[in-house]
């Protein structure tokens, strides 16, 4: 399923599409990508693997290879927490990320989430999509629906 009607101020990409869902996803490529992260080198990949499992799984996929996905475990009411997300690193900087997020946003499923939270290395980037940090550490960060636009 497409999430977001794809438009130039979300990424430069416009071929880019976000669908989300279990069908299609590539467990083991993003198992392959997060082993190689600070966060993920830790984690065993049968954990990695349930942990994808257990959640709300949202990729990009350009020419339908996927190129980036985004991990969410919520209640699908009022939380949302993002677990991962995770961009190729040729198709970093380029709004995929972004993309990533605003189609969470405005995702059917989470569509009523109040609030949204992320712990991250990558403060700056939640920062500018409207995250605010939460702790002295500046690694939990929320973000609070804050217009009709966001709840969508």
């Amino acid at each position: 399923m497409l999430i977001a009607e794809e438009s130039n101020d979300i990424r430069s990409h416009s071929s880019v599409e976000y669908i989300s869902g279990q069908h299609g996803f590539d467990l083991g490529l993003a198992c392959d990508l997060l082993e190689k992260t600070s966060w993920g080198a830790k984690r065993p990949r049968s954990a990695i693997e349930r942990s994808f499992s257990n959640s709300w799984v949202l990729r990009a996929a350009h020419a339908k290879v996927q190129i980036g996905f985004l991990r969410i475990v919520s209640d699908f009411e009022f939380y949302a927490h993002i677990g991962d997300i995770y961009v190729a690193e040729q198709w970093r900087l380029q709004g995929v990320g972004s993309g990533l997020l605003i189609a969470a946003f405005h995702s059917h499923e989470l569509q009523r989430v109040t609030s949204w939270h992320a712990t991250s290395d990558v403060g700056a980037f939640f920062l500018a999509h409207g995250f605010r940090t939460m702790n002295a550490d500046r690694n939990f960060v929320f973000r609070k629906a804050q217009t009709a636009e966001d709840k969508l």
